[in-house]
């Protein structure tokens, strides 16, 4: 495995980052890792590693990057129960829009395809807590996407700073909602835990239910016990072992199967 950091231009903004590659050739299967709240931090680019080792090339862009006064590595170091953490996530966060980041997760898509490595490979995308969020707005609105992984995405049912909902603009910002359902063109995946609060349980219900009424295909897998950001071994106050280790089995099982049968794209 290999890694590394990568400047993307978007729009005369650069924006650093995470690069992680399995050895070999290739051409490898990607996946772009949309961050969470708290920057390409220690747990995301594990995440990125662990992908790697097991065949996936796999890039996290740093979705801050139009703020400036704080890189991405001053900013992802700030340490776990220091109170600039929460303090500075909160700022940025609230600059970010969905179409911004819809602009900096297809930059990092055309980065992997330029890779020899990746190629015309299909491309997967994942992400946790504001990147859970993002992957499920991704699905909606671009088919750039083979497969979609939503981990415990914030505010999947309702509008942030003056965005929509990510289920209201992708089903029904443009066209009315069952057709739009039409769109998603790749299986979403699911992860959630039954003590989080954003998404909680009767969010990922409402979700859900909104999914099997415009007929797209997904799985949702809800673990007791897991509270929010469940899986990043990082964060010492929530990470939660067993359903870490069962949800990982699970992506790595939904990707295998969904990039493997993804159709290669034509563009």
């Amino acid at each position: 495995m290999a890694t590394t950091w990568t400047t993307i231009d978007v729009d005369g903004s650069p924006m650093e980052s995470y690069l992680a590659l399995p050895d070999g050739d290739g051409p490898f299967p990607g996946v772009v890792v949309a961050m969470h709240a708290y920057g390409v931090d220690a747990g995301v680019r594990k995440f990125c590693d662990d992908l790697a080792l097991e065949g996936f090339a796999a890039i996290a862009p740093y979705l801050y990057h139009r703020n400036t006064d704080m890189s991405v590595h001053e900013f992802s170091s700030i340490p776990f129960g220091d109170p600039r953490r929460q303090e500075e996530a909160a700022v940025r966060r609230s600059i970010t829009t969905l179409e911004t980041l819809h602009d900096d997760c297809l930059a990092a898509l055309a980065c992997l395809r330029a890779m020899p490595e990746v190629g015309s490979s299909p491309v997967g995308i994942t992400g946790f807590c504001l990147g859970g969020r993002v992957s499920l707005y991704m699905a909606g609105v671009s088919d750039e996407f083979a497969a979609s992984a939503i981990f415990y995405g914030t505010d999947m049912n309702r509008g942030r700073g003056g965005d929509p909902a990510p289920l209201s603009l992708a089903f029904g910002s443009r066209r009315p909602p069952a057709s739009f359902a039409f769109d998603i063109r790749c299986p979403l995946a699911g992860f959630f835990g039954s003590e989080d609060q954003n998404p909680s349980p009767a969010d990922v219900d409402e979700v859900d239910r909104e999914l099997d009424t415009l007929g797209v295909p997904h799985t949702f897998h809800r673990f007791e016990g897991a509270p929010h950001a469940f899986n990043d071994p990082f964060n010492p106050v929530r990470w939660t072992p067993a359903p870490a280790a069962e949800a990982w089995r699970l992506l790595l099982q939904f990707f295998h199967g969904a990039l493997a049968a993804a159709p290669q794209p034509t563009r």
